[in-house]
């Protein structure tokens, strides 16, 4: 982050990594903090009761955390077995379970924390790179999916597309898949947020 504005991403168990460096880092350095955009942390379950950054609550904010953890919308008990599962750091710097607590639910369609359901025409486009060449920018594939914030989980429902879905054994489901859901969306995002946070330092003497 040195010299400029930067964004951070973290997925799964980088994403509760990040979690851990924004709270002993940049949380505390007036600094650093001055200089994030934002924090993406992609199937990351951060607490909604004591975040160690804002939490972005509207597009064109600087400065905050958008996280999420997702199940696939009708999945039986998905989302209050993610929840029961997850873990998150204490004041001690020790990962404990966060139930009871409540979870941190952006959501990526709409650019915010929020409840208000996403339908699946403003999604502005998921990305599959299995098989491209590093460096290679993939294909859009908009209004896939349908996205709601409910209990600190992010309901989306099943991918149009059957690249956009997960395939093979069950060992293969459980790993990270090859696409992303909302690749569009959070470029979109991550500009608008750069742009205001800009227009802003542009502003200030």
């Amino acid at each position: 982050m040195e010299g400029g504005p930067s964004c951070w991403w973290g997925v799964e168990q980088g994403g509760t990594l990040g979690l851990r460096l924004l709270e002993e880092e940049i949380a505390r350095d007036p600094v650093l903090r001055s200089r994030l955009v934002a924090a993406y942390l992609i199937d990351t379950v951060a607490p909604a009761d004591r975040p160690p950054i804002p939490p972005c609550m509207e597009g064109g904010q600087t400065g905050c955390l958008a996280a999420w953890t997702r199940v696939e919308e009708g999945a039986f008990d998905a989302a209050k077995r993610r929840l029961d599962r997850a873990l998150v750091w204490n004041d001690r710097g020790d990962l404990v379970n966060l139930t009871p607590r409540p979870a941190l639910c952006f959501n990526p369609v709409l650019g915010a924390v929020t409840e208000t359901p996403a339908p699946a025409r403003l999604h502005l486009g998921a990305a599959n790179a299995t098989g491209l060449e590093w460096g290679a920018r993939p294909a859009f594939l908009a209004r896939q999916v349908s996205a709601r914030c409910e209990d600190g989980v992010l309901h989306v429902s099943q991918a149009k597309s059957a690249s956009l879905r997960k395939t093979g054994s069950w060992a293969d489901r459980r790993r990270s898949p090859g696409f992303n859901l909302f690749y569009a969306d959070l470029e979109a995002d991550a500009k608008a947020r750069l742009a205001a946070y800009q227009a802003r330092s542009d502003a200030t003497p």
